[in-house]
């Protein structure tokens, strides 16, 4: 944060990322070393000890242990350059099978070769070989890892290359988290039902949230402990999962397990709604009145009790209004809604500038109670919208202590830099203090719309006469 530069020579890429590394020397001398066998060496050795006998890797090439000898394996290098030229050796690389030490060694095998790094992230629909790259090159080696990244920070890293703006990235963690658990199987089936890794609204169920949470979905009138089983295995894990995931899709796990014919599902996703929410007295009172789950008229399915959507970053209290008129008063409701959908049933009410695209990721967070997870995603948004952030320090005056201070009030693009007075810009610089307190911004919204439109010739032109953007 403080913009400080540490090389860390000698410290591998794997301890900063967290992985697990290979054991080995960081030393320059062996760094820049070339292993290399004494043949004849080697030889002596293995016909006058059995490789059950050998608790010391050295004592393979000869000598006493802990250290290579002479007569053993010989470390190249200007430190061993004399010891080299004395002995008759071969070259480690490509010849160990050419000179025959499995039969030298009596018996010892090459090892296995360690595997790669990382899981093969195109196994995720919608991520090619391409794109796989791109994640690694942004600290993402693993299922668990993506599982465990925001949408919207894939997102970003796709928009900072460019050329990926088709890609949805929506199911992508969600995803992951069925791989990172082994579920192949569940995590084929829905990919047969997406389109590219696009969710299909008509086709493909809601996948579970990572990380799930796993409710005791026995509290549900008609679920015992085996229906429950088949749908924790189907990726329903939380009554929020549940409500979801509608009745039909329910119908159609049962009908794949076969014997649960007589089982009426229609009341489950309500009752998982209420359940969901903390409802437990409306839940009661309702399932009093049920009959191993079914409905009746005695017991009409209750309302499911509201959330509050203002929660959600680009709703307000007059869209949450206007999206109770279409049954929609629910985190998990909400979730079940496309993108399109929800912007034709908006600018039908007149709030077609609104764009509705995080609403149902959002919404999934807050039904599974991960408040801090979406505060912090919603402190990357610009009322609900993903915001591609642009490098504020192409405008004169602005450095990078100043872009990141712009950064943390919501200005990421030259356009929203454009649309901001300067006025507005020095209360964010006063109060921040010290130096900021004495720039003076008045140029920085001209200059930010000028790069806003790309006429980079024409701000440089003006930039040569300007000073410290003034």
């Amino acid at each position: 944060m403080a913009g400080k530069v540490d090389n860390l020579v000698g410290l591998k890429e794997n301890v900063i990322l967290g992985h697990l590394i290979p054991a080995g020397t960081g030393f320059r001398t062996f760094q820049d070393s070339d292993v290399q066998y004494n043949l004849e060496a080697m030889k002596l050795q293995a016909e006058s000890q059995s490789p059950e006998q050998i608790d010391d890797p050295w004592k393979i090439f000869g000598g006493d242990g802990g250290a290579p000898a002479d007569t053993g394996a010989v470390i190249g290098g200007d430190d061993f350059s004399n010891a080299m030229a004395t002995q008759e050796v071969a070259p480690m690389a490509g010849a160990i099978h050419d000179a025959g030490l499995d039969a030298l060694l009596g018996g010892f095998t090459t090892p296995e070769p360690m595997p790669a790094t990382g899981d093969d992230l195109t196994r995720i629909e919608g991520i090619g070989p391409a794109i796989a790259k791109h994640l690694n090159d942004a600290g993402i080696f693993t299922y668990a890892e993506l599982a465990g990244t925001d949408p919207a920070r894939i997102r970003s890293i796709l928009d900072n290359i460019g050329g990926y703006g088709a890609h949805d990235t929506t199911t992508w963690p969600d995803q992951s988290q069925m791989a990172a658990r082994g579920e192949w199987e569940q995590l084929k089936e829905w990919q047969t039902r997406l389109d590219g890794g696009r969710v299909n609204p008509a086709d493909a169920p809601t996948a579970p949230a990572a990380p799930v949470e796993v409710d005791d979905l026995t509290r549900i009138e008609g679920i015992g402990p085996a229906i429950a089983g088949h749908l924790n295995a189907a990726g329903i894990m939380s009554y929020s999962q549940l409500a979801s995931a509608g009745p039909a899709r329910i119908r159609e796990i049962l009908d794949a397990v076969g014997g649960y014919g007589a089982h009426d599902s229609t009341t489950w996703c309500d009752q998982a709604q209420l359940a969901a929410v903390g409802a437990w007295t409306q839940l009661q009172d309702w399932q009093d009145r049920l009959t191993g789950g079914r409905p009746s008229e005695s017991a009409p399915a209750p309302v499911a009790a509201a959330d509050d959507l203002t929660k959600i970053e680009g709703i307000g209290p007059k869209i949450a209004e206007h999206l109770a008129t279409a049954g929609i008063t629910t985190f998990a409701q909400l979730t079940q809604a496309s993108a399109a959908e929800l912007k034709d049933f908006l600018a039908a009410g007149g709030f077609d500038s609104h764009d509705p695209t995080t609403w149902a990721d959002q919404a999934q967070l807050a039904a599974v109670g991960e408040w801090d997870k979406l505060r912090q995603w919603q402190d990357q948004l610009n009322g609900g919208r993903v915001v591609a952030s642009d490098d504020l320090t192409k405008i004169e005056g602005i450095g990078p202590q100043v872009a990141g201070l712009l950064n943390s009030v919501g200005l990421m693009t030259f356009q929203q830099l454009a649309q901001t007075t300067p006025d507005q810009i020095k209360e964010v610089l006063d109060h921040a203090g010290g130096i900021m307190a004495t720039m003076n911004p008045s140029t920085w919204p001209d200059q930010a719309q000028l790069a806003a439109a790309g006429e980079w010739d024409k701000l440089k032109e003006w930039q040569d006469v300007l000073n410290g953007g003034e």
